[in-house]
């Protein structure tokens, strides 16, 4: 009987050693696992980035290309104004002071100010479609920068 005890001893004992040698094979892969989802977590947030970058890009040039981020003749002042912050100082140029226009003047559609004014609505809206050509997908995201519509 004592025999068969320590036969059992013996094979709790080996069976234990071989389960906790499984355990750290399972540990050691486990950490590994880890360390590579990691790599691949930061590889995913990488592209995802570039991704974004590529998108702004086309959609930047999808607007231009479309006519929906260009100055036209038909836009209205208080729309100019807030597409860009340095519409203001191209229309200063122009001898259009936003400063001292009466709040109805805002309504003005470009083509109205430039004729009101004397300016040349060709060189004025040339002007201004350059500042939107400058523009980087980056630029975007700035205040003060918007689509036109």
């Amino acid at each position: 009987m004592e025999l068969l005890l320590l036969i059992i001893a013996g094979l709790a004992l080996a069976w234990s050693m071989l389960l906790q040698s499984r355990v750290k094979a399972i540990e050691t892969i486990m950490d590994s696992m880890g360390g590579t989802l990691r790599h691949v977590t930061a590889a995913v947030g990488v592209l995802d980035q570039r991704l974004k970058a590529l998108s702004d890009t086309v959609t930047l040039m999808e607007m231009r290309q479309s006519g929906v981020l260009r100055f036209k003749p038909e836009t209205k002042l208080r729309v100019a104004l807030a597409t860009h912050p340095r519409v203001a100082e191209v229309l200063q140029n122009h001898s259009i002071d936003t400063q001292a226009l009466p709040d109805k003047d805002a309504l003005q559609n470009l083509s109205e100010l430039a004729s009101d004014r004397k300016a040349d609505l060709d060189e004025l809206l040339s002007e201004l479609n350059a500042l939107l050509d400058d523009l980087k997908p980056e630029d975007l995201k700035q205040e003060g920068i918007i689509a036109l519509e």
